[in-house]
């Protein structure tokens, strides 16, 4: 459901563990290495054994759709924000036809390479950071850039005008709550978890 816990956290027996490899950040950060995770399906006879797909993009608001497909039911009705992933499931790499937005409320407190803008909203290739007002905007493309170093915003201003658009108007459809805030600055950090085959 997302990276490794933050080092910074003091109430979490496990801060610290685990490894992102290359990708930016951890858990309770909307960088990749806060989001990305494997997923590991077996179904034999309908999904291919040891099969691997790297490109296609999926998330838990999927999950729904998908499953309710695949046990021939019919899903709620509701506009889910996810989508009918089950023929990637099922073997067929592909792009997605729907954007995933994100939202982080919560606070942290940490190195500020970990703390990107509140809002994020993937779409094809280009992932998309703001703020709830639209400022602090980043843009990365993420098959060249997993890492998320080379903000593109500035070289890309239609692109940034587009996905900013859909992630306020996405942000507008969503329950009032409290936003804890988010405190930047180096705290006192775990030793580095070791990486799989390190010595």
């Amino acid at each position: 459901d997302n990276g490794p816990e933050d080092y910074h956290i003091g109430n979490a027996a496990n801060a610290g563990l685990g490894f992102p490899g290359p990708l930016r950040a951890r858990k309770r950060s909307l960088y990749e290495g806060g989001l990305r995770t494997p997923l590991v399906v077996r179904w034999p006879g309908k999904v291919p054994a040891g099969r691997t797909d790297s490109t296609s993009v999926l998330a838990s608001v999927d999950f729904l759709p998908t499953l309710a497909h695949l046990a021939g039911a019919a899903p709620p009705d509701c506009r889910p924000d996810g989508e009918d992933v089950s023929d990637i499931l099922l073997g067929k790499a592909r792009p997605r036809t729907r954007p995933i937005y994100w939202e982080w409320r919560g606070g942290v407190a940490g190195d500020p390479v970990y703390l990107p803008p509140r809002l994020a909203v993937r779409d094809g290739r280009w992932k998309l950071f703001c703020e709830f007002d639209g400022s602090n905007v980043q843009l990365y493309d993420i098959p060249a850039d997993h890492e998320e170093r080379n903000n593109l915003a500035p070289q890309q201003p239609d692109v940034v005008a587009r996905l900013k658009a859909l992630v306020l108007d996405w942000k507008q459809t969503l329950p009032e709550g409290p936003v804890q805030p988010a405190q930047t600055g180096k705290g006192p950090r775990r030793p580095r978890a070791a990486r799989p085959g390190a010595r």
